[in-house]
């Protein structure tokens, strides 16, 4: 929202404020308004960095026509509220990082099939140990697939190995900066 600031008595106004004060003149409702010379339209500036977790932020009175911001230390109640509020947003962009690693990993494969990885890489397992293993799902695949058994698991066993090496990065990620989320909080 848009703040005029009188160049002469330094006082801030928004435009409705303004237009509700000028009551002898005409102001547009809509556009560029046309205002006395001793109304100026305040610069607006960034937000100043603060620890989210001990200081508060707020806009003070315009100076010169530029807008300003008091960075605060809290305190009590207002503290404890904030730290809690900090920590649960933390928390909530270290878990939607996680998810969205993750969700590469799964990226165009089915909630079945997805379930199915555990039993196809164990019998990928057991038909590397032994070519006499009892492999049911591997079977119905190569069927369907037309692609020899010794094929099918060396693409399951290379996939599950970059599987595991993508997903224990994501957690590992997930772990650290949990720790310091931890950490930052005490």
């Amino acid at each position: 929202m848009n703040k005029y600031q009188n160049i002469e008595t330094n006082q801030a106004m928004t435009y409705a404020q303004l237009k509700k004060s000028l009551v002898n003149c005409s102001v547009p409702s809509s556009g560029t308004p046309i205002i006395a010379d001793v109304w100026n339209l305040v610069e607006k500036t960034q937000i100043p960095d603060s620890d989210p977790y001990t200081q508060g932020v707020q806009e003070s009175a315009p100076v010169n026509c530029v807008q300003t911001w008091e960075v605060f230390d809290l305190e009590g109640d207002k503290l404890e509220i904030a730290q809690k509020e900090q920590r649960d947003h933390d928390l909530q962009l270290i878990l939607s990082d996680f998810l969205t690693s993750y969700s590469a990993i799964t990226e165009g494969y089915s909630a079945g099939e997805i379930s199915s990885w555990p039993q196809q890489l164990s019998e990928a397992k057991d038909f590397k140990a032994s070519s006499d293993a009892k492999t049911e799902l591997l079977d119905s695949m190569i069927v369907e697939t037309g692609e020899s058994k010794e094929q099918v698991v060396e693409v399951i066993l290379a996939k599950a190995k970059a599987a595991s090496s993508s997903i224990g990065k994501a957690i590992g990620q997930r772990r650290v900066a949990m720790k310091k989320l931890i950490a930052e909080s005490k």
